[in-house]
């Protein structure tokens, strides 16, 4: 990649430091068991000092203390012996993420967050039932997947190498299983992943409302996409990006809540969407601003381009994408089947990308499936 990229190498975490303070760099690298400072250390300095570098910890290093602190400052973690590809594939998608972002103050901003916020209620009851005797992951899955921020951060931690799982890890359910209760456990309180919510901020934005609509969508995705193929792992895959599809409006709401009430001002006064009053204030989208935080988490690409464009599909140009077919359409079913009140106007559906996908031209019958099937409760298994 040579001729590609300009690559930097250095032998210390301080001669990496040294570099950093003359040039800018997009990714840095780092193995976790060095001399004089440990990759943990150099880690969390570019957390501080240039939040919107991607950090990516390279290791073979196995000790699980030193691994969840790794993670506290890496985006993601890979386990060596490393295949040359995949490290490039790691470089490269995290470099095309920042490319679609284009604004660099939110690129340093989600950059640095380390989780997003999540309802209190669900997190008790998810500590409850880890604690519990006779804890059960089946439900423990269920909780997680219920939320925007659990789901986020457990798949980005299980998607991570250091846990040495093959293949990607598409559900939280699959996560529980797969890592065992102490694992999760760990993850849930050592990593701290939910102590950026903050009820004061978030109130404006009605996070409750926003989960209920994420599940909704979420559950109509699943339905969707078995009508479709009727293919457990892909239904899987669309439920979750369903549940995350609007996690960039926590990162905003989160972080600009006053900028973020300005934009929701804008789409009432000028009757629109979110996503356009979004980008007249920020220049760019909650769609483009999730995507971004789970592309660099490494979440797998068909959920990252889900979320990315679930409003516009007519723009991807990618390869056909179950998933982001299911959960645009499940969007806009929600505030069609179920009116609430909303700020601007509720999303419409691309009926020319739906027909190419193979959807039909009337969209009523999806309607009343994914109705009929809430009502017999299913999806959320």
């Amino acid at each position: 990649m040579r001729y590609e990229w300009d690559v930097a190498y250095a032998n210390t975490g301080q001669d990496a430091l040294n570099q950093l303070a003359q040039e800018s760099f997009d990714v840095v690298v780092s193995d976790m068991c060095m001399t004089e400072m440990s990759g943990v250390e150099l880690l969390r300095y570019v957390y501080e000092l240039y939040p919107r570098i991607v950090r990516i910890a390279l290791s073979g290093y196995t000790d699980t203390d030193i691994g969840f602190q790794a993670l506290k400052f890496a985006h993601q973690f890979i386990s060596k012996p490393c295949d040359a590809d995949k490290l490039k594939a790691a470089i490269q998608r995290a470099c095309g993420m920042q490319e679609i972002m284009g604004n660099q103050e939110l690129q340093q901003l989600v950059s640095r967050m380390k989780t997003v916020p999540s309802l209190p209620t669900l997190y008790s009851e998810l500590t409850q039932e880890i604690d519990s005797p006779d804890a059960s992951p089946g439900k423990i899955g269920q909780i997680i997947a219920r939320d925007i921020g659990m789901s986020a951060k457990i798949l980005q931690l299980a998607n991570s190498a250091f846990f040495g799982l093959s293949g990607h890890i598409s559900s939280p359910a699959q996560a529980v299983v797969l890592l065992g209760l102490d694992t999760i456990r760990s993850l849930v309180l050592s990593v701290s992943i939910f102590d950026q919510f903050n009820k004061s901020i978030l109130e404006r934005l009605s996070l409750h409302n926003l989960w209920n609509h994420s599940l909704t969508v979420a559950t109509f995705s699943r339905c969707i996409v078995q009508g479709i193929l009727a293919n457990r792992k892909e239904a899987d895959n669309a439920f979750i990006a369903g549940i995350l599809h609007d996690i960039g409006k926590l990162i905003l709401a989160s972080n600009f809540p006053g900028q973020y009430f300005i934009a929701t001002e804008v789409a009432n006064r000028k009757k629109v969407g979110m996503d356009e009053a979004e980008r007249s204030i920020f220049g760019v989208s909650h769609a483009k601003v999730g995507a971004y935080l789970l592309g660099i988490w490494g979440l797998p690409a068909p959920t990252v381009d889900a979320v990315a464009f679930h409003h516009h599909p007519g723009l991807y140009n990618g390869e056909k994408s179950l998933s982001l077919t299911a959960v645009h359409l499940a969007n806009t079913l929600d505030y069609d089947i179920y009116p609430k009140n909303m700020t601007g106007v509720k999303p419409i559906p691309d009926t020319t990308y739906l027909f190419d996908a193979g959807l039909g031209e009337d969209l009523a019958p999806w309607r009343d499936y994914c109705k009929d099937a809430v009502n017999r409760g299913e999806g959320y298994e």
